[in-house]
C-alpha cells in the first residue's frame, strides 16, 4: 500500500510511445503542446460578491496559497487531485488566494467556497475532448460498461501525460464509486495512489480508499489506509488537519463496529480541535452532523437536535445554497419527525427541498428521500387526504430511483398506513404493486420486500375478516423474514391472531412461543415483544387461563415501558406509541377487579395513567420548566398505590378515577376517611358511553329553543350511569376530583343532572355544580404531586403577581372575529386585583411578551382566541399579536418550553381544554402543555364560548378568588351565578369551563 513517484520509461521507448500516442490521437504538432500546457481550466462560474472573488469558465488555475498565511509559499497546481485535496482541506484554514490566467493576463482571485465547488479539467486536444464526451454520453444514457470502457481506452492514450492521466483515472474511480462498483473503484484509487508524488495528494487518496473500504465493511483495511493517510499528511502543509481527519475517520470505524460511545469520543476531539483552529469550516459542520447521529443512536435526541442545528447554521453561514446545508436540514427534519415535532419537521424538509431544487441536476435519490419524509409526516398526522397528496411527488421520484427497494419501502409504508387506518382497498393496491414490481427479482432484498408486502396484505385480509386468505399470505411470507427480527415476530403475531379467531388458540400460543424464543429479551424493539405478549394473553384468556393471561399482560406492560424509555422524542410521539398498550393495562385492571383485588386494580389503572408525563417530569422532555425540585418528586416514582394517594388527599376530597372497558366501566372512589372502593358500571361500555357523552355534548353546545327538557333528560341519564351508584359518598364530600378516561375527558361533570322532577327554568335544574365543586386530574399519582407542590407558593390571593393578555391584534389571515368583551374581562380582573395586575392589550399582547414571562408570575390570564387542531395537537395554539420575532401562534410545543411556576393559568378562549385523546395520557393539548411548563392549575374550556357570557363568568370567578375562595369554589361560584342568570343560564355558557390541577 506504499506509494512511489511517477516513473518514466527508457528515453528510446519514451520517444516511440510518444509518437504512437500522437499518431493514435490523429494529432497535429500543436496537440502535444496542448497536453503540456500548465494549469487547470475552470469549467463553471463561481460568483463572488465582487470581481476579485469570481471565477469564470475558461480561467486557468495556476497556483494557490492561503490568503492570510504569507509565511507559507504558494503551491503550484499540478493536477486535479492536488486541487481536490486543497479545496477539501482549505475551509479548515481559511480562504485561498488563487493565481489564475484570464485571457492573456494573470491575476489573483479569493476563493472561500461560498459559491460552491470548482469544476476543473486539464487541457485536452480536441480529439481527446470528443472521446471523453462520447464516454460521458454513454454514462448519461446508463450505459455504464460502455462509458467506462471508452474512458479506460482514453486513459491508455494519456498514460504519458501525468496531469491528464491522474484526472481521468480519478474521474473513473468516482464514477465506479457512484455506481457502487466499489471493488473496481478501490482498484482504480490504489492505482492512482501509486502515480501521485506529493504527500498531501497521497494522503487525500489514501483517505478515500479508507472510506471506500469502510463502506465495503472491510474495517481493518480501512484503518490501515486511514493510518497511511495520516503519515502522508505529517509530511505536508496539512499536518494538524491530517491528525484531525484521522480522528474523524477512526470515529467512523467505531461507528461501523456499533460502538457509538467511542465514535462520540473521537468526534468530540475533532470538533474541539476544529472549533479552535477552523471554526468557520465545512469540516466542522460535517462533524456536528456526525455528533448528532451519535447522540441520536444513544437516544439523546435533544443533544442530536442541538448538533444538527449547529451544523445547519454553520452551513448557512459558509455555503447557504449548498447540498451540504440541504443534507443538514434533512437530518434535522428527520429527527424532528422522530420526536413528533411535525411542524418543525415539515419546515426543515421543505427548506432542504428549496435548496436542492435550485440545482436541476439533483440525484433522484436525494429528492426521493425529501418527498418521502414529507409523506411520512402526513402519515404521522394520520390525515388520509394529506397522505394522498404527499404520495404523488414521492411516488414520482420513486420511479426515477434505480433501486426497486426504495420504491418497495415506500409502497409498503403506504400499504401499512392504509391497512391500519381502515382503507383496505387502497392498502391492497399499494401492496400488490410491490409484488408486481418485484415479481421477476430473486435477490435477498427483493425477497424481503415481497415478504413484507405479503405480511401487510395478511393484515388487510385479517381486518376484512378473510381469515383463510390472511393465513395463506402470512405463511407465504414467513420464510423470507429473518428469524429474530421484528418483521418475523410481526408476521407470527398476525398468524396467531388468525388462528385464535379461527378457534385455535393453542396453535396461536405455539406460534407466539416460537416468536418470543427467537426475539431476544434485550431487543431494541420493546414494542415487538409487548405486542407478542399481549396477543399471548388473548390466547390464554380464550383458554380460560386467567392467571397466565394476567402475567402475560403484566410482562407486555413492562415491555411497553421499556420501549418508552428508549423511544425518545416529545410526549405526542410517545403517547401515540403508548396508546397501543391500552389493551394490556385495561385488561390487567379487569382481571384484578374480577377477583376483587381492589388495590391491584387501582395500581394497574394508575400505572397506565401518564407514563409519558412522568418521564417528562423527570427532565426527559422538551419542557424546560419541569426540572424544578417540586416536580422532581416523580423522578424515582413510577406510580402510587391507593394508600399513598389517600394520605395526600385533603380532608373532604373525594377522588373518582374511571377506567372505561369495552363492556363496562370501573370507577375507583378514594377519600381520607373511607379509603378505596371500586364499582362496576355495567351500562357504561366504551361504545354506548362514548355515544351518550357525544350526544350530551352536542346538546350542551346547542342554544336552540326547547333544549331545556333534552338537557335534563340526557344529563340525568349520564348521572345515573356514572355517579348514582356512588351518590352517598358523593354528597358527603366537600369537593370531587375526577380522573376521567377516554371520552369522559370531554364530559363536563358539573353539568350532569341529579334525579328530580323535570322543571322549566335553568335555575331549577339540579346540576351537579349546585351540589359541590368539581375539578379534574390525570390520575391519583399526578394529583398527589399537584398537592405536594403547595409548599413552594406564596399567599397568592394577597400578593400575587398577575399578568393578563387581552384582545390581541391577531393576523388578518386567520379571519377571527373581534372580542370586545375580552377587554372588559381584563379590566374587571385589574379591578379585583388593582395593585397586582399588569394588562397587555392589543399590540402589546404579543407572543414575544408571553415568551418573556417570569417564573415568579402567579396568575396568567389569556382573553382572546385559541385554535384547536384535532388532527395534529402540536398545531393547537393560543392566538396572540404577531411581532417581528414570532407569528402570533403560541403552539402547544412552544408553551412547553416556557419556564413557569404559575399558581394559575386561565385560558378564557375557545376549546382550550381540548386535545388529542392519547389513552392513558388523557387529552394532550394546551392545558397539558401549561402543566408541563410548570403551572399548578389551569382553567380552560371544552367548547367554543360566548364573548359576553365569558366576560361575566370570569368577573364572578375572580371576585370569588379576590375574597379568598379556593380555585374550585370560585369556579363553582361563577357557574352557579350564571345558572341563575336570566340570559346565561344555559349550560352552553358556563359548563365549558374546567379546572385541572390543585383545587386550592
Amino acid at each position: 500500500m506504499t506509494s512511489s513517484i511517477l516513473r518514466y520509461p527508457h528515453p528510446l521507448r519514451l520517444a516511440c510511445l510518444l509518437a504512437a500516442t500522437i499518431w493514435a490521437c490523429g494529432s497535429k504538432e500543436n496537440e502535444l503542446s496542448v497536453l503540456a500546457e500548465p494549469g487547470l481550466i475552470v469549467q463553471n462560474k463561481i460568483a463572488g460578491d465582487k470581481e476579485s472573488h469570481t471565477l469564470l469558465p475558461g480561467d486557468v488555475l495556476l497556483a494557490w496559497r492561503w490568503q492570510n498565511q504569507d509565511e507559507i509559499p504558494a503551491q503550484t497546481v499540478i493536477n486535479t487531485v492536488m486541487w481536490h485535496q486543497v479545496e477539501d482541506n482549505a475551509p479548515a484554514r481559511g480562504p485561498l488566494l488563487l493565481r489564475i490566467r484570464r485571457g492573456e493576463k494573470e491575476r489573483e482571485v479569493v476563493f472561500d467556497q461560498a459559491g460552491g465547488d470548482v469544476i476543473l479539467l486539464p487541457p485536452l486536444p480536441e480529439t481527446m475532448q470528443r472521446e471523453f464526451e462520447q464516454g460521458e454520453a454513454m454514462l448519461a444514457a446508463n450505459d455504464l460498461d460502455g462509458g467506462l470502457k471508452s474512458h479506460r481506452g482514453l486513459l491508455e492514450k494519456m498514460r504519458l501525460f501525468p496531469k491528464q492521466y491522474i484526472w481521468l483515472l480519478h474521474h473513473i474511480s468516482q464514477t465506479e464509486k457512484k455506481s457502487r462498483r466499489r471493488e473496481e473503484a478501490a482498484a482504480s484509487l490504489a492505482k492512482l495512489l501509486k502515480k501521485l508524488e506529493t504527500p498531501a495528494e497521497q494522503g487525500w487518496i489514501a483517505n478515500q480508499l479508507g472510506v471506500l473500504h469502510l463502506r465495503m465493511k472491510e474495517l481493518e483495511a480501512a484503518e490501515a489506509y486511514f493510518l497511511e493517510a495520516e503519515q502522508y499528511y505529517q509530511k505536508s502543509v496539512f499536518r494538524r488537519l491530517g491528525t484531525t481527519r484521522h480522528q474523524h475517520y477512526q470515529g467512523h470505524v467505531a461507528r461501523m463496529r456499533g460502538d457509538w460511545e467511542k465514535a462520540r469520543q473521537h468526534w468530540e476531539k475533532v470538533a474541539s480541535s476544529l472549533e479552535e483552529f477552523a471554526p468557520q469550516s465545512t469540516f466542522l459542520a460535517a462533524v456536528y452532523i456526525d455528533l448528532g447521529v451519535a447522540a441520536k443512536h444513544r437516544n439523546h435526541y435533544d443533544l442530536a437536535d442541538l448538533y444538527y442545528g449547529k451544523s445547519a447554521d454553520l452551513y448557512a453561514t459558509i455555503t447557504p445554497d449548498s447540498d451540504k446545508r440541504a443534507n443538514a436540514l434533512y437530518n434535522r427534519g428527520s429527527l424532528a419527525r422522530l420526536q413528533g415535532r411535525l411542524v418543525e419537521a415539515e419546515t426543515f424538509q421543505r427548506q432542504s427541498l428549496q435548496i436542492l431544487e435550485k440545482n436541476s441536476n439533483q440525484t433522484p435519490e436525494k429528492m426521493f428521500r425529501r418527498y418521502t419524509q414529507l409523506l411520512f409526516i402526513s402519515m404521522d398526522r394520520k390525515n388520509g387526504e394529506d397522505v394522498s397528496r404527499a404520495s404523488v411527488p414521492a411516488l414520482k421520484w420513486a420511479e426515477q430511483v434505480p433501486e426497486e427497494s426504495a420504491k418497495a419501502e415506500l409502497l409498503n409504508g403506504l400499504g401499512a398506513f392504509y391497512a391500519e387506518t381502515g382503507d383496505l382497498e387502497e392498502a391492497a393496491r399499494h401492496l400488490n404493486r410491490v409484488l408486481t414490481n418485484l415479481a421477476e427479482k430473486g435477490d435477498k432484498t427483493s425477497n424481503f420486500y415481497r415478504a413484507l408486502a405479503k405480511t401487510n396484505l395478511g393484515l388487510v385480509h385479517l381486518n376484512a375478516g378473510r381469515l383463510s386468505e390472511a393465513q395463506k399470505a402470512l405463511a407465504d411470507a414467513l420464510g423470507h423474514l429473518e428469524e429474530g427480527t421484528g418483521f418475523h415476530a410481526y408476521n407470527l403475531r398476525l398468524q396467531s391472531e388468525v388462528a385464535r379467531k379461527q378457534g385455535a388458540p393453542e396453535q396461536g400460543l405455539a406460534l407466539l412461543t416460537q416468536a418470543l424464543q427467537a426475539l431476544p429479551d434485550d431487543t431494541t424493539s420493546g414494542f415487538d415483544r409487548a405486542s407478542l405478549l399481549a396477543e399471548q394473553a388473548h390466547c390464554l384468556m380464550d383458554l380460560n387461563d386467567k392467571r397466565a393471561a394476567e402475567s402475560a399482560w403484566s410482562q407486555a406492560a413492562q415491555a411497553y415501558e421499556k420501549q418508552l424509555d428508549a423511544l425518545g422524542g416529545n410526549q405526542f410521539v410517545q403517547a401515540n406509541f403508548f396508546m397501543s398498550a391500552a389493551d394490556s393495562y385495561r385488561n390487567l385492571v379487569r382481571l384484578h377487579a374480577e377477583r376483587n383485588d381492589l388495590e391491584g386494580a387501582f395500581r394497574a389503572n394508575e400505572r397506565f395513567r401518564g407514563p409519558v408525563l412522568r418521564r417528562l417530569f423527570n427532565g426527559l422532555g422538551r419542557g424546560v420548566g419541569l426540572t424544578r425540585s417540586p416536580l422532581q418528586a416523580l423522578r424515582d416514582q413510577q406510580w402510587l398505590d391507593a394508600e399513598a394517594v389517600r394520605r395526600q388527599l385533603d380532608p373532604g376530597t373525594l377522588l373518582l378515577s374511571f377506567c372505561v372497558l369495552e363492556n363496562e366501566t370501573y370507577v375507583f372512589a378514594l377519600d381520607r376517611d373511607r379509603g378505596l372502593s371500586m364499582t362496576s358500571l355495567p351500562k357504561a361500555g366504551r361504545r354506548p358511553l362514548s355515544r351518550q357523552v357525544e350526544d350530551y355534548r352536542k346538546a350542551l353546545r346547542s342554544v336552540k329553543p326547547n333544549t331545556l327538557a333534552d338537557i335534563q333528560k340526557r344529563g340525568r341519564r349520564l348521572y345515573r350511569i356514572l355517579l348514582q351508584p356512588l351518590e352517598e359518598r358523593l354528597l358527603n364530600a366537600q369537593r370531587v376530583v375526577v380522573c376521567p378516561d377516554g371520552l369522559l375527558s370531554l364530559l363536563p361533570f358539573a353539568a350532569l343532572v341529579r334525579d328530580g322532577e323535570t322543571v322549566t327554568e335553568w335555575a331549577d335544574i339540579p346540576f351537579l355544580a349546585k351540589s359541590l365543586p368539581i375539578h379534574t386530574a390525570l390520575s391519583g399519582t399526578f394529583y398527589a404531586s399537584d398537592i405536594g407542590r403547595r409548599d413552594y407558593r406564596p399567599n397568592w390571593t394577597q400578593d400575587a403577581v398577575i399578568q393578563a393578555f387581552a384582545r390581541p391584534d391577531h393576523a388578518a389571515a386567520l379571519d377571527l372575529p373581534d372580542l370586545p368583551a375580552s377587554s372588559i374581562e381584563a379590566a374587571n380582573l385589574a379591578e379585583r386585583f388593582p395593585s397586582q395586575t399588569t394588562i397587555f392589550e392589543g399590540r402589546a399582547a404579543n407572543e414575544t411578551q408571553v415568551r418573556r414571562l417570569d417564573p415568579d408570575i402567579d396568575v396568567i390570564h389569556f382573553a382572546g382566541h385559541a385554535l384547536f387542531d384535532p388532527d395534529n395537537p402540536m398545531n393547537s395554539a393560543l392566538i396572540l399579536t404577531p411581532d417581528p420575532r414570532n407569528d402570533g401562534k403560541l403552539a402547544t410545543w412552544e408553551i412547553q418550553e416556557l419556564n413557569l411556576n404559575a399558581e394559575l393559568v386561565v385560558m378564557s378562549a375557545c376549546e382550550t381544554a381540548l386535545g388529542q385523546d392519547m389513552g392513558g395520557e388523557g387529552l394532550m393539548g394546551l392545558t397539558r402543555s401549561f402543566q408541563i411548563a410548570g403551572a399548578h392549575s389551569v382553567v380552560a374550556t371544552l367548547w367554543r364560548v360566548e364573548d359576553q357570557a365569558t366576560s361575566l363568568f370570569m368577573d364572578h370567578f375572580y371576585t370569588a378568588l379576590s375574597r379568598g375562595d379556593s380555585k374550585d369554589a370560585a369556579l363553582r361560584f361563577a357557574q352557579q351565578t350564571l345558572i341563575e342568570h336570566p340570559q346565561w343560564g344555559h349550560p352552553n355558557y358556563w359548563a365549558a369551563f374546567q379546572l385541572s390541577g390543585d383545587w386550592q
